[in-house]
């Protein structure tokens, strides 16, 4: 193991926090507190790990906004599942539901700016379409 990628922390579930929390595979590791009241560690996404994976879609969207509409939406699609399948956990829906957001303004903006005089889609229309 490298000395200087390896480092001890307390993480211990006797003193619960969001600042203590540890990054490990993508996601952020904490000790919160459920319903009932007893403490459990819960992941969501690492904040670098989502703001990578909204530019890296946002650039995707930019590069290929010319494809035809089913396969732009096929792409699109196969990329937000790739990103659900290894972020998708019990406690995550909230950046799930960020990405997704993101991607989908994105893509509106993106999709219309494809010149011509006129905007291609409203909302209404895109949200259709999606």
């Amino acid at each position: 193991m490298a000395p200087e990628k390896t480092q001890v922390v307390r993480f211990s579930r006797f003193h619960p926090s969001r600042r203590r929390r540890i990054t490990f595979l993508g996601f952020e590791l904490f000790w919160f507190p459920d319903r009932g009241g007893t403490v459990r560690v819960m992941r969501r996404t690492a904040r670098k790990k989502l703001q990578g994976a909204i530019r890296r879609i946002t650039e995707w969207i930019k590069r290929n906004r010319h494809l035809p509409g089913r396969e732009f939406i096929k792409g699109l699609n196969r990329r937000l599942v790739g990103h659900y399948n290894y972020y998708g956990l019990r406690g995550n829906s909230k950046d799930l539901w960020c990405f997704f957001q993101s991607a989908v303004k994105a893509a509106f903006k993106w999709l219309n700016r494809r010149g011509g005089k006129r905007k291609s889609f409203t909302w209404a229309v895109f949200n259709r379409a999606l």
